[in-house]
């Protein structure tokens, strides 16, 4: 059955499902219909676009999927990027390793497949979902939003950074930290929606970035952090959190022309890597032990959102939404969350629908709408056949 153009009430979403030797075929397909049917559970009226280089076919309207040869140079370009893996066994994540390499060619692209889904569909604006993620909450509140993004969240215990900028990028590259910003405020790639505005600022920062010899860390989510949390820092930085160097523009997450969840939108939500350990105070990557701390809980009365920033921004008038559109349920005062997953979830209800949240006992005041599992963590083969996992999970087991 081919796929049909989205309703106009429709979650638009695009994913790559590329073979690059990092992962099997098995997984890379199973993964995906862990997303598809996540979706289907929780927010059935979506459409999503995956880009493939493999032989998939899913019979469902909603899932459109594209084969597509990933290029060297960028979206159009003539060189095909080879897919075996040569010099690499399994999975393998260590700098300069091909599968590395693919990955970085493949990322950007992934801000080319945006513009080029924008210009199909008369000016939609799709949303980027990584393949290894989990959908368990109705994202229509995103609706009405012209761009999100999700940021890692966390405490921020011990001082850990998240390196963004790098001195290099050419053969006298050394690799010396130009720039970061702490764990808990990267944003992260795994989840994001652009406007056409904030699509062009995206090239021009990865122009911008090259011309004067520096490199991103990450590609595009490099950028994202670096919009979000602004520039003016000159030439230098040494590595220390501030204004970005080489960067000539404000805080996009305190003007609000970048809406990040969990921050200045919908800061009783926590998406991401975030919600799944709680190593050295800081969430990160997803293990087997950590799932024994998440639980369901019934739903609690709708909670007020607020804006977080340092200067006055009326998100809610520039995005027209209505009084039901800025609660949120779940917030603080929501349960006591405690770690033994006690939370009762408080309050009346207010004779909103019942329902379950996901919460974690590291953020037992947020609810848990995104689960980004990533590959680097062995998902498929350590975590997803835990007793854990099917404890929280059951729907996904296909």
């Amino acid at each position: 059955m081919n796929a049909v153009a989205p309703t106009t009430t429709a979650l638009k979403l695009f994913t790559f499902c590329f073979y690059i030797g990092k992962n099997s075929y098995q997984e890379l397909v199973r993964m995906l219909f862990v997303l598809v049917a996540s979706l289907d559970q929780y927010h059935p009226d979506f459409f999503l676009v995956v880009y493939h280089n493999l032989g998939i076919v899913i019979d469902d309207p909603r899932v459109d999927c594209r084969r597509w040869e990933v290029k060297d140079g960028g979206y159009g370009v003539s060189e095909r990027l080879l897919l075996d893996a040569a010099g690499c066994d399994g999975n393998v994540w260590v700098e300069g390793s091909a599968v590395r390499n693919r990955w970085y060619k493949l990322n950007f692209n992934r801000v080319h497949a945006f513009k080029n889904l924008y210009d199909e569909y008369d000016g939609e604006c799709f949303t980027w979902i990584d393949l290894d993620t989990i959908v368990l909450a109705d994202l229509s509140y995103l609706a009405e939003m012209d761009n999100y993004f999700i940021f890692h969240g966390g405490r921020g215990g011990g001082g850990r950074m998240h390196d963004v900028l790098v001195s290099g990028g050419g053969d006298g590259d050394d690799g010396r930290v130009v720039w970061s910003v702490p764990e808990a405020l990267y944003i992260h790639g795994s989840f994001w929606k652009l406007n056409l505005s904030l699509y062009h600022e995206v090239l021009r920062l990865d122009s911008l970035f090259r011309e004067n010899g520096v490199r991103l860390k990450y590609d595009v989510q490099s950028i994202f952090s670096v919009m979000a949390r602004g520039g003016g820092g000159g030439g230098g930085g040494g590595g220390s959190y501030g204004p970005c160097p080489f960067y000539d523009g404000p805080s996009r997450a305190i003007t609000g022309s970048m809406l990040v969840i969990g921050e200045n939108i919908k800061v009783c939500v926590m998406n991401g890597l975030g919600v799944w350990d709680n190593k050295d105070s800081v969430g990160n990557h997803v293990n087997t032990d950590s799932l024994t701390n998440f639980r369901w809980e019934e739903g609690s009365a709708p909670q007020r959102r607020e804006l977080r920033s340092n200067d006055t921004v009326d998100i809610d008038r520039r995005l027209k939404f209505t009084a039901d559109d800025i609660t949120c349920s779940g917030g603080d005062g929501g349960g006591d969350g405690g770690g033994d997953g006690g939370g009762d979830g408080g309050g009346d209800g207010g004779g909103v629908t019942e329902r379950f949240i996901l919460r974690t006992s590291m953020y037992p005041d947020k609810e848990i709408h995104i689960l980004s599992l990533t590959f680097d963590s062995f998902f498929m083969s350590n975590v997803c056949g835990s007793s854990d996992f099917a404890r929280l999970f059951p729907f996904l087991l296909v």
